[in-house]
Formats: C-alpha cells, structure tokens, sequence
C-alpha cells in the first residue's frame, strides 16, 4: 500500500489588512465592541486576538478602547 500524503494547507494572504486593521481601530474609537467591530471588517475576534502580537497593533487597540470608555 502506498503511503499517506498530507498535503499541508497553503499560505493564504490574511483577510486583515492594513486597511481593515485601521477600520477595526475606527469602529473601536467609536465605541462599538471588539466583536461587533471585528464583523463590521469581516473577521473573527480570534484574528483580533491573534493580531494583538504585534505592539503597534495591541497599543492602538488599547488606546481607543480606553478613549471609548472616557467621559
């Protein structure tokens, strides 16, 4: 019998862009939630979450969050 082939899934562009990442940011600023705003740019809140690895990303959530939540 031959053996078992795995083919190992293919690197894909992430759906996150530069472009959708600043529009989360926008929807964030405006104070809608992570989950609503992460639909509103057509992902999941695991890619947020995922993205949050990089510390430019991770501080401007954080920022407008925190902006959102000020009086």
């Amino acid at each position: 019998m031959p053996a078992a082939t795995v083919k190992r899934a293919e690197h894909h562009p992430s759906r996150f862009t530069p472009e959708r990442r600043w529009q989360f940011v926008d929807f964030l600023w405006s104070g809608m939630a992570t989950k609503k705003a992460a639909a509103e740019v057509g992902i999941t809140t695991a890619t947020v979450y995922q993205r949050r690895r990089d510390p430019g990303f991770a501080e401007a959530m954080d920022r407008a969050t925190a902006s959102a939540r000020a009086p």
